[in-house]
Protein backbone atom coordinates (compact mmCIF):
# COMPACT_ATOMS: atom_id res chain seq x y z
CA UNK A 1 0.00 0.00 0.00
CA UNK A 2 0.98 3.23 -0.85
CA UNK A 3 1.95 5.73 1.74
CA UNK A 4 1.40 9.88 2.01
CA UNK A 5 3.61 11.86 3.63
CA UNK A 6 1.53 15.20 5.19
CA UNK A 7 3.62 18.45 5.60
CA UNK A 8 3.20 22.34 4.47
CA UNK A 9 7.30 23.04 3.96
CA UNK A 10 10.07 21.17 2.74
CA UNK A 11 13.65 22.39 3.32
CA UNK A 12 17.29 21.63 4.06
CA UNK A 13 18.40 20.44 7.20
CA UNK A 14 20.54 23.79 7.85
CA UNK A 15 17.40 25.81 6.30
CA UNK A 16 15.39 27.86 8.81
CA UNK A 17 11.09 27.25 8.99
CA UNK A 18 10.36 30.34 7.70
CA UNK A 19 12.63 30.19 4.42
CA UNK A 20 11.41 27.23 2.73
CA UNK A 21 12.00 26.88 -0.77
CA UNK A 22 9.24 24.45 -1.46
CA UNK A 23 6.06 25.21 0.56
CA UNK A 24 2.78 23.30 0.32
CA UNK A 25 -1.16 23.66 0.32
CA UNK A 26 -3.63 21.16 0.26
CA UNK A 27 -1.96 19.75 -3.52
CA UNK A 28 -0.53 22.58 -4.88
CA UNK A 29 3.09 22.79 -4.45
CA UNK A 30 4.77 26.28 -4.50
CA UNK A 31 8.61 27.10 -5.09
CA UNK A 32 10.11 30.47 -3.72
CA UNK A 33 11.89 32.57 -6.00
CA UNK A 34 14.40 33.70 -3.85
CA UNK A 35 15.20 29.73 -2.46
CA UNK A 36 15.22 27.69 -5.99
CA UNK A 37 18.40 27.68 -8.49
CA UNK A 38 17.19 26.87 -11.74
CA UNK A 39 19.73 25.39 -14.19
CA UNK A 40 20.94 27.62 -17.15
CA UNK A 41 18.25 28.14 -20.28
CA UNK A 42 15.35 27.56 -18.46
CA UNK A 43 12.60 30.13 -19.21
CA UNK A 44 11.67 31.89 -16.05
CA UNK A 45 9.26 34.48 -17.72
CA UNK A 46 7.43 35.63 -20.71
CA UNK A 47 4.71 37.98 -22.61
CA UNK A 48 3.74 37.90 -25.84
CA UNK A 49 1.46 41.15 -27.63
CA UNK A 50 0.55 42.04 -31.48
CA UNK A 51 1.16 45.43 -32.94
CA UNK A 52 -0.65 46.78 -35.88
CA UNK A 53 0.58 49.65 -37.81
CA UNK A 54 -1.53 52.81 -38.95
CA UNK A 55 0.73 53.02 -42.49
CA UNK A 56 4.36 52.20 -43.69
CA UNK A 57 6.98 52.70 -40.99
CA UNK A 58 9.64 55.64 -41.20
CA UNK A 59 12.52 54.26 -43.47
CA UNK A 60 16.04 54.15 -41.80
CA UNK A 61 19.18 54.43 -43.78
CA UNK A 62 22.68 53.63 -43.32
CA UNK A 63 23.51 57.06 -41.18
CA UNK A 64 20.66 56.91 -39.29
CA UNK A 65 21.51 52.76 -38.93
CA UNK A 66 18.92 51.63 -35.82
CA UNK A 67 15.53 52.26 -36.17
CA UNK A 68 12.66 51.12 -33.31
CA UNK A 69 9.74 50.00 -33.94
CA UNK A 70 6.43 47.68 -33.30
CA UNK A 71 5.22 47.67 -29.38
CA UNK A 72 7.27 47.86 -26.55
CA UNK A 73 7.36 45.72 -23.64
CA UNK A 74 7.73 46.55 -20.08
CA UNK A 75 10.33 44.20 -18.40
CA UNK A 76 11.74 43.13 -15.09
CA UNK A 77 14.16 41.02 -15.07
CA UNK A 78 14.67 38.37 -12.24
CA UNK A 79 18.52 37.81 -12.84
CA UNK A 80 21.31 39.78 -13.11
CA UNK A 81 22.97 40.10 -17.12
CA UNK A 82 20.11 37.85 -17.86
CA UNK A 83 19.46 36.27 -21.53
CA UNK A 84 16.71 37.30 -23.33
CA UNK A 85 14.94 35.18 -26.27
CA UNK A 86 12.96 37.57 -29.03
CA UNK A 87 10.80 36.59 -31.46
CA UNK A 88 8.97 38.63 -34.01
CA UNK A 89 6.77 38.23 -37.07
CA UNK A 90 6.50 40.66 -39.34
CA UNK A 91 4.66 40.88 -41.80
CA UNK A 92 6.34 42.75 -45.04
CA UNK A 93 10.02 44.32 -45.14
CA UNK A 94 10.83 46.39 -48.01
CA UNK A 95 14.42 46.70 -48.87
CA UNK A 96 16.01 48.64 -52.10
CA UNK A 97 19.28 46.73 -51.97
CA UNK A 98 20.38 46.80 -48.51
CA UNK A 99 22.23 44.26 -45.86
CA UNK A 100 19.76 44.57 -43.01
CA UNK A 101 19.80 43.20 -39.52
CA UNK A 102 16.82 42.58 -36.86
CA UNK A 103 17.11 42.50 -32.98
CA UNK A 104 16.11 44.33 -29.81
CA UNK A 105 16.30 47.22 -27.95
CA UNK A 106 16.56 47.56 -23.64
CA UNK A 107 16.85 50.74 -22.02
CA UNK A 108 15.88 52.00 -18.84
CA UNK A 109 14.20 54.95 -20.51
CA UNK A 110 10.17 55.21 -20.05
CA UNK A 111 10.37 57.50 -22.58
CA UNK A 112 11.10 55.04 -25.55
CA UNK A 113 9.24 55.38 -28.53
CA UNK A 114 8.51 52.71 -31.64
CA UNK A 115 5.94 52.42 -33.37
CA UNK A 116 5.85 53.90 -36.50
CA UNK A 117 9.65 54.37 -36.66
CA UNK A 118 12.06 55.80 -33.68
CA UNK A 119 15.52 56.25 -35.88
CA UNK A 120 17.28 57.25 -33.18
CA UNK A 121 16.65 54.87 -29.68
CA UNK A 122 19.93 55.16 -28.53
CA UNK A 123 20.44 58.34 -28.25
CA UNK A 124 17.09 59.96 -27.71
CA UNK A 125 16.80 57.04 -25.26
CA UNK A 126 19.66 55.67 -24.20
CA UNK A 127 19.11 52.13 -25.56
CA UNK A 128 21.06 49.52 -25.90
CA UNK A 129 21.19 47.75 -29.42
CA UNK A 130 20.97 44.04 -29.79
CA UNK A 131 20.99 42.25 -33.02
CA UNK A 132 22.15 38.59 -34.31
CA UNK A 133 22.72 38.69 -38.14
CA UNK A 134 23.06 40.16 -41.17
CA UNK A 135 20.30 39.62 -43.65
CA UNK A 136 18.94 40.12 -47.42
CA UNK A 137 16.13 39.46 -49.57
CA UNK A 138 15.58 39.68 -53.05
CA UNK A 139 15.90 43.49 -53.71
CA UNK A 140 12.71 45.92 -54.59
CA UNK A 141 10.74 42.22 -53.47
CA UNK A 142 8.87 43.22 -50.07
CA UNK A 143 8.72 40.22 -47.87
CA UNK A 144 7.31 38.79 -44.61
CA UNK A 145 10.28 37.48 -41.85
CA UNK A 146 10.61 35.74 -38.85
CA UNK A 147 13.21 36.97 -36.65
CA UNK A 148 14.86 35.25 -33.06
CA UNK A 149 17.49 36.92 -31.65
CA UNK A 150 19.05 35.61 -27.94
CA UNK A 151 21.22 37.82 -26.43
CA UNK A 152 23.27 38.16 -22.64
CA UNK A 153 22.14 41.82 -22.39
CA UNK A 154 23.33 44.45 -18.75
CA UNK A 155 21.28 45.11 -16.81
CA UNK A 156 19.95 44.67 -12.75
CA UNK A 157 17.43 41.82 -10.99
CA UNK A 158 14.42 44.21 -10.58
CA UNK A 159 15.11 46.79 -12.54
CA UNK A 160 12.16 47.85 -15.10
CA UNK A 161 13.40 47.64 -18.51
CA UNK A 162 11.35 48.85 -21.71
CA UNK A 163 12.13 46.71 -24.67
CA UNK A 164 11.29 47.19 -28.62
CA UNK A 165 12.03 45.45 -31.80
CA UNK A 166 15.16 47.02 -33.80
CA UNK A 167 15.94 47.22 -37.15
CA UNK A 168 19.14 47.96 -38.56
CA UNK A 169 20.70 48.76 -42.05
CA UNK A 170 23.71 47.35 -42.71
CA UNK A 171 24.28 49.38 -46.25
CA UNK A 172 27.11 50.98 -46.35
CA UNK A 173 29.04 53.80 -43.93
CA UNK A 174 27.66 57.00 -43.21
CA UNK A 175 28.14 59.54 -45.54
CA UNK A 176 28.31 57.89 -48.53
CA UNK A 177 25.59 57.41 -50.84
CA UNK A 178 24.76 54.17 -50.52
CA UNK A 179 24.06 54.83 -46.42
CA UNK A 180 20.87 56.68 -48.34
CA UNK A 181 19.07 54.34 -49.30
CA UNK A 182 15.94 53.14 -46.78
CA UNK A 183 14.75 50.08 -45.25
CA UNK A 184 11.21 50.39 -44.34
CA UNK A 185 9.99 47.40 -41.74
CA UNK A 186 6.27 47.92 -42.44
CA UNK A 187 5.81 47.86 -46.23
CA UNK A 188 2.04 46.81 -45.50
CA UNK A 189 0.81 50.19 -44.57
CA UNK A 190 -2.53 49.70 -42.41
CA UNK A 191 -2.75 46.18 -42.88
CA UNK A 192 0.50 45.08 -41.27
CA UNK A 193 0.23 43.28 -38.02
CA UNK A 194 3.29 41.76 -36.30
CA UNK A 195 3.51 39.19 -33.21
CA UNK A 196 6.39 39.55 -30.63
CA UNK A 197 7.34 37.48 -28.21
CA UNK A 198 9.79 37.77 -25.38
CA UNK A 199 10.97 35.41 -22.84
CA UNK A 200 13.64 35.69 -20.20
CA UNK A 201 16.34 32.44 -19.52
CA UNK A 202 18.51 31.66 -16.62
CA UNK A 203 22.09 33.05 -17.65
Amino acid sequence: MASTIKTNNITGFSGGAGSAPITLSGDTATLSGTGVTFPSGVIVQGQQTTHSFSADTAGVDGTEVNQAFGAIFTFVPKYNNTKILFMMEVPEIYALHNYWGMGFCVTTNSGLTAGQGNNDPEGSHGATVYVDYKQRNVPNSPSSFTSVTLKTISCSAGTTLYIAPIITNYTGSAGTSSASSDIYANWSGPHGKMTQTIMEMVP
